[in-house]
């Protein structure tokens, strides 16, 4: 140690404990400020660990931020992966989707469907991954999912529109197309289907209406059907049209009352168009409502069986036609009486055939092509019905009663026979003679005569009750047409009235009864074989002739030359097969 400084002698003339403790001191003073310094350094120190514990903190914090943002990064990747997947499913959905998986048939359908699904399973699975937030890839899977929906609606509705009858190819299709929108995707379509459906069927049932017809200007036509183009076939057209409709719209369950609401109203148009035309020419188209009442009765009829609902409208259109229709039987009957009131009597005319009578035969013969209709609505009505409050001269109304519709319809067209001669009769009544009379009338029956001959139509209807009625008629114009020789029959046949064995009569009367036939027979031969008679009814009229007065002559003839003798015989000109031979050259 260097012991030289100013306390150095001090220091040697200290004895030995002052020195150590003079040593000691200093070692005290120097660890005294040792001790300070540490104590300053040991609160600096206090001071710096007490930052640090302060800053200790968020440093753990950023640590276990680092840790967890370590951890997602991990999961990141992961999920990386699996969006590239989802990416690549979605891709290859949209690509399935492009493929015209529609036109494919029922397996193109479905698979078109399942792809849909799957687009559906992917969204709501990437919503379970906490992938929503993703929007490019969510926006490419909605418009997928949306086009794909808005490409199935719309084949719906090009199937819908294209379907025909009951396709069932189609349905399959359809129904699987219709249950997905509408369960799956809750998206209603059934306005748009409908308003697809009906508007084609009013384009089909526009294709085939019927029109009114062709106005036939001829006051003496009657409408007496064969129409193609009729209100029956024009109603089985749309039951057909409806039919394959509800089978379609059932199959969806549809409300198919739309449909039949909107079939009814087009059809209430048509017949009220037809009914219009009809009212204003009823006289010729009356009989048009036989065909509308079938037609509106079919439908209305099939609509109750359907279960489905009857619109009034209609209901009451069909009630109408129906009236009309049993109408149609007197309204004949009216029409007859009419053309006879309008007739003109000329008393100085040789008419033979008579133009009303013939044209009201005419009509009814073609009246009776309706046979079928009639057999049908006039069995609603009792017998003798159509006949009018006033009947003419010799008419005798059927007696009998009877339900049975041939009976009936055979009676009404007797009716009408036997009511038109009757009143043909009554228009020459006190303005020809009797046997003109007969002779216009025979004319008239032969003219009717070629409408009953073979196999016709009216003649099947009239049956043989009605043929025997006919016959009467006949009967009765041949007996007007001969009343003179009815007569002279009847004034021999009186003339041969015996007293005892002889004629009652004297022989003066007896000439001059003789004479008096004589000229009467000649009169009566020439006027008879002037008069233009059918050849039919000729030969029929001089065969009863025949019959009658060729006997009575014969018995008188005999008589009379017993009684008279020679000077009455002279006055017999003619035998009895002379006056038959006269006869025969009628």
């Amino acid at each position: 140690m260097d012991i030289k400084g100013p306390g150095l002698d001090t220091m040697l003339g200290m004895d030995a404990s002052n020195v150590e403790i003079a040593i000691l001191t200093e070692n005290l003073r120097s660890m005294s400020t040792i001790s300070e310094e540490v104590t300053t350094g040991m609160s600096k120190l206090s001071t710096t660990n007490k930052a640090a514990i302060r800053h200790i903190g968020p440093l753990m914090n950023t640590l276990r931020e680092l840790k967890i943002k370590q951890g997602n990064l991990h999961a990141v990747e992961s999920k990386v992966a699996e969006i590239k997947e989802y990416a690549k499913n979605i891709r290859q959905l949209d690509e399935l989707l492009d493929a015209d998986l529609l036109d494919a048939g029922i397996t193109g359908v479905k698979q078109f469907i399942e792809t849909l699904r799957k687009l559906r399973a992917i969204g709501s699975d990437m919503k379970q991954q906490g992938l929503g937030g993703y929007k490019a890839l969510n926006r490419q899977l909605v418009e997928g999912m949306l086009s794909g929906d808005t490409l199935l609606k719309s084949d719906v509705l090009k199937r819908v529109s294209q379907l025909n009858g009951k396709d069932t190819k189609n349905i399959e299709e359809i129904r699987v197309e219709y249950e997905y929108l509408t369960r799956e995707r809750d998206i209603d379509i059934d306005e748009q289907i409908m308003r697809e459906r009906i508007g084609l069927l009013k384009r089909k049932m526009g294709s085939c209406a019927i029109s009114t017809p062709k106005v036939n200007n001829d006051q003496n036509y009657i409408y007496d059907g064969g129409n193609s183009e009729s209100f029956p076939v024009y109603i089985d057209k749309i039951k057909g049209m409806l039919s394959n409709e509800l089978y379609f719209a059932e199959l969806l369950g549809s409300y198919v009352n739309k449909y039949v609401s909107v079939v009814s109203f087009e059809i209430i148009g048509i017949l009220n168009g037809i009914i219009n035309f009809v009212e204003k020419r009823r006289t010729s188209y009356n009989t048009m409502y036989y065909e509308l009442c079938d037609g509106a009765n079919r439908f209305v009829g099939w609509l109750f069986e359907q279960h489905l609902v009857v619109d009034q409208t209609l209901q009451q259109l069909a009630a109408k036609c129906e009236r009309d229709a049993l109408n149609t039987f007197g309204e004949f009957f009216q029409y007859i009486r009419s053309k006879y009131e309008e007739m003109v009597v000329n008393v100085n005319s040789h008419e033979t055939l008579n133009n009303t009578f013939m044209l009201i035969s005419t009509r009814i013969n073609n009246f009776s092509r309706l046979r079928d209709y009639q057999l049908q609505y006039i069995s609603q009505i009792t017998i003798n019905e159509w006949l009018p409050v006033n009947l003419p001269n010799g008419f005798v109304a059927e007696k009998e009663r009877s339900s049975d519709p041939l009976f009936l319809l055979g009676t009404f067209y007797s009716d009408a026979i036997e009511y038109s001669f009757y009143l043909l009769a009554d228009k020459y009544r006190g303005k020809k003679a009797d046997e003109e009379v007969g002779v216009i009338l025979l004319f008239n029956l032969d003219g009717l005569q070629t409408l009953l001959e073979g196999k016709s139509l009216l003649k099947q209807i009239l049956g043989q009750r009605g043929m025997d009625r006919y016959e009467k008629l006949k009967k009765k114009a041949m007996d007007r047409a001969v009343m003179q020789w009815s007569t002279l029959t009847a004034r021999i046949m009186q003339a041969s009235t015996l007293s005892g064995s002889n004629l009652s009569m004297s022989q003066k009367d007896l000439v001059k009864f003789i004479e008096e036939f004589n000229i009467t027979f000649q009169e009566l031969q020439t006027t008879f074989q002037r008069m233009d008679i059918p050849p039919y009814f000729r030969k029929q009229l001089v065969q009863d002739i025949t019959k009658t007065l060729v006997p009575s002559y014969k018995i008188f003839h005999a008589y009379a030359g017993q009684t008279g003798g020679r000077s009455v015989a002279k006055h017999l000109t003619l035998t009895p097969s002379q006056l038959a031979d006269e006869l025969s050259k009628m």
